[in-house]
């Protein structure tokens, strides 16, 4: 795992524009919840939103009025919608209380009132209110900005949930999070924004955009222009030049729409470049959306020429309407070495195995999350059992929250002194060339060569001085990290000091010295662990912003047994609401037809989440059972034993004085019952 809101240049950026500590941590995890491959437990989608449980109860009850979800599921949305928003309340103390509890009390209501006798104008009058809330607590939300930006510092847990509900808000606009980076960067590169600038870059007006991408399987998609009014298309045969109006070719060597997107996708069989116009936040979510209305539109030809097999080549080219153009493709992650979720083929897993590999190359949301869902299908889960799966993920969501914790501290402060080595390197770069020019001038007596020879000296001897600058900065950092590296590698890595224990990878990290680092010290404390828990204090420190945060608030979680045990029921809940969400999308989808949705690419990407981190301690339950010779236990029964073992681990936290006991380390593994470390 590698964040890049910890980006060398990004951490730079965050400290040179003088940002205070509650500004960096707003922004850290924004960018953050909005990072495609951030942990589940950090993205958007896993956000405990109040708004986005009033939107979902809205959802739910719009689609019992029609047919889908069925009573008993709408129900159980709408108990769990109310959870969340009792649960997400704190941090309206910020702004839109009074929305809030007006939302609550519509949801309350039709909780208590839904039954198979309630008309459908009632249902009506409901999903009318609770979309009057919602725009009514979107805006609170996005007025949040200001207050959180400018004024007095809030507890780490109110601005935790204060910037889930601000990610709901950005995410639901379709901003895309590396193009917000992107141009947060450009705008702190000026100096502190104010809170109107902020609001501006995170709710932008949306712009026009022109997105081609080569189809391939015909050269010809006929009455395109009926289905896709905006859309123009070119055939890809043969090499004879092409004229296009918006950005035209062989002047200033700027290809066609058409040269470009084929070039790029190198097309293997005849095709056409199609090209619609879309209005979108930023260049990328304009990407996406445009892909998708020609993926869409596909579907018409594809029913009509049942034989054919039309694709979407990856790479597609965005123009904007100062005809700057963007090439890109869908968001795609490679590695250098792929390993099996398991060394063996466990039964149990293969279904979902498969049904988990086709949800994640679906380009539709919702037949994403369907397809999601079938993995839980094979596994034999009923949707009366959703809460056993809920209790059984969060368990898993503390280790992974743990974990991403070690991540968010070390990158963080790493960055500094990679963005500080970085300077040294470029300072040394740069005197070196200005050190030659002057050398050059050297060889020659004409008094013109000597009075410049003069002026590069002069730059020469200010680009010493500021690589001195930079030397001694990084210096200064060094010496300030380093021996705290020492620390934590003696500790973590048990006196094996050939790696770095700040380049640890979650399956090499030792999770168990980590929790070491989290707990309270005890008073007979070797001198290896306070140096250790020192170090990483310190290093929060240096750190500061989120990662700051985030280490204060699990060393009060770890601290206080009932402050633990709080916070797992409250991801228990949070897994409620979102499964009764995904399982009723998997209704819509299946049962009604309906592919589209209000936050339907959060759903995907919950629902393929939820899946992926299922799997992940399944996999790692059977290939322990595999290595020991013993037969694989049903899905079903290990997610009934972690049900268990969650709520013996809470009511555990409920007589006890302390966290240590916790097993974190194998709080989902075979043998443990989660409370048995030693």
């Amino acid at each position: 795992m590698r964040y890049t809101v910890w980006d060398r240049h990004s951490v730079h950026a965050f400290q040179r524009a003088g940002l205070t500590q509650q500004q960096r941590s707003l922004l850290e995890g924004l960018l953050r919840a909005l990072e495609h491959g951030a942990y589940f437990s950090d993205h958007v989608s896993a956000a405990n939103s109040a708004f986005l449980a009033v939107t979902r109860a809205s959802e739910g009850l719009a689609g019992n009025a029609v047919g889908q979800p069925r009573l008993s599921l709408t129900r159980t949305l709408l108990r769990t919608s109310l959870a969340g928003i009792t649960a997400a309340g704190a941090a309206f103390a910020v702004g839109g209380a009074a929305d809030l509890a007006a939302a609550r009390a519509v949801v309350q209501d039709a909780e208590r009132r839904l039954d198979r006798r309630t008309t459908v104008q009632t249902k009506q009058l409901w999903v009318h209110q609770l979309q009057a809330h919602a725009r009514s607590l979107e805006s609170a939300v996005r007025d949040w900005v200001t207050p959180l930006w400018e004024g007095p510092s809030l507890s780490a847990e109110v601005l935790a949930q204060a910037r889930a509900e601000l990610a709901v808000a950005v995410a639901l606009t379709g901003r895309d999070g590396r193009m917000l980076q992107e141009e947060l960067l450009r705008v702190l590169s000026r100096g502190k924004p104010g809170a109107a600038a902020l609001s501006a870059l995170l709710w932008p007006t949306p712009s026009d955009y022109r997105v081609a991408v080569l189809v391939e399987g015909t050269q010809q998609l006929e009455r395109l222009e009926l289905l896709l009014p905006t859309a123009r298309q070119w055939p890809v045969t043969g090499s004879v030049p092409y004229r296009d109006g918006y950005a035209p070719a062989g002047r200033g060597g700027v290809q066609s729409v058409r040269d470009a997107v084929t070039l790029a996708n190198q097309a293997r069989r005849p095709g056409t470049v199609v090209e619609v116009r879309v209005s979108a936040a930023d260049a990328a979510t304009a990407l996406r959306h445009g892909r998708r209305q020609i993926s869409e539109a596909l579907d018409q030809y594809a029913a009509a020429q049942r034989l054919v097999d039309f694709s979407l080549s990856s790479r597609s080219l965005v123009t904007d309407k100062d005809g700057v153009r963007y090439a890109g493709d869908p968001l795609v992650t490679s590695v250098r070495s792929a390993r099996p979720l398991t060394s063996h083929w466990p039964a149990a897993l293969r279904p979902a195995l498969r049904s988990a590999h086709l949800a994640a190359q679906a380009d539709a949301p919702m037949t994403s999350a369907a397809l999601a869902w079938s993995a839980f299908d094979s596994l034999g889960l009923e949707s009366s059992e959703l809460d056993v799966l809920a209790r059984a993920c969060a368990l898993q969501t503390l280790r992974q929250q743990v974990v991403s914790l070690y991540h968010v501290l070390t990158e963080s402060a790493l960055a500094r002194l990679k963005h500080a080595r970085w300077e040294l390197s470029e300072a040394e770069r740069a005197l070196g060339i200005a050190e030659r020019a002057v050398q050059r001038t050297r060889e020659h007596t004409s008094k013109p060569v000597q009075d410049r020879s003069v002026e590069l000296q002069r730059r020469a001897e200010q680009q010493r001085a500021h690589a001195q600058q930079c030397a001694q900065a990084a210096s200064q950092l060094e010496a300030q990290l380093l021996p705290l590296v020492a620390d934590l590698q003696h500790y973590l890595l048990g006196r094996d000091l050939s790696a770095q224990p700040l380049q640890l990878t979650s399956r090499l990290l030792n999770l168990d010295a980590w929790q070491d680092l989290l707990l309270p010290l005890e008073p007979d404390a070797d001198a290896a662990l306070i140096a250790a828990h020192e170090a990483a204090t310190r290093f929060a420190a240096v750190a500061g912003g989120l990662a700051a945060d985030n280490l204060a608030l699990w060393r009060a979680r770890l601290a206080t047994p009932g402050a633990l045990a709080a916070w797992l029921n409250d991801q228990e809940g949070i897994f409620q609401g979102l499964l009764a969400w995904l399982y009723a999308t998997r209704n819509l989808a299946f049962h009604s037809g309906q592919f589209t949705g209000t936050a339907d690419t959060l759903t995907a990407h919950a629902a393929r989440s939820v899946v992926d981190m299922t799997l992940e301690f399944l996999g790692n339950w059977h290939q322990t059972q595999e290595q020991r010779g013993q037969q694989g236990s049903d899905a079903l029964t290990v997610l009934r034993e972690l049900a268990r073992r969650k709520d013996d681990l809470v009511h555990q936290l409920g007589r006890a004085s302390s966290c240590r006991a916790v097993n974190i380390l194998n709080i989902t593994a075979v043998d443990s019952n989660a409370f048995d470390r030693s």
